[in-house]
């Protein structure tokens, strides 16, 4: 089942404005990690803060997490995609960015992790909104059908 921008809440109900609350959460959640992807990557190397985790390790959780926020956040299969299009861009264009960037390297390899966490955020936060609104559909139908037998 594909979920677009439709479903599943009536307009003006009081789950409408909360499911809304939290598209736009997401969504700023999304564009606030570009945002620190931008900056972490395109500061000096004596400036950026360190995890301790591999580079590679950091790329992959950053773009994962950034995807996740926005696959939660724009509900259509053609968002997504967009979506995967424009961080693996990133990705690749952040690398290149960084040649001139002093105390820093490119690697292909960090693009390559970061669309690849791109990919699976985006994979994750898909399938968890479409499995959450297919149990809200499943609790409204048991609630309307219990409601119908009082």
């Amino acid at each position: 089942m594909l979920v677009t921008e439709g479903t599943p809440l009536a307009v003006g109900s009081r789950e409408t404005v909360g499911f809304m609350t939290f598209l736009t959460i997401a969504r700023a959640a999304g564009f606030f990690g570009v945002l620190a992807i931008i900056v972490l990557s395109l500061v000096p190397g004596t400036y950026r803060p360190h995890t301790g985790l591999p580079g590679v390790a950091e790329h992959f959780i950053t773009y994962c997490s950034t995807a996740f926020a926005f696959a939660l956040g724009f509900r259509s299969s053609a968002s997504r995609v967009v979506i995967a299009l424009v961080l693996t861009l990133l990705a690749g264009s952040m690398e290149v960015l960084q040649l001139w960037v002093p105390g820093r390297h490119s690697a292909i390899s960090d693009a390559v992790f970061s669309s690849l966490g791109g990919l699976l955020g985006i994979a994750l936060g898909g399938l968890l909104l479409v499995l959450t609104i297919q149990a809200y559909k499943k609790h409204r139908h048991l609630v309307e059908s219990a409601e119908l037998v009082q």
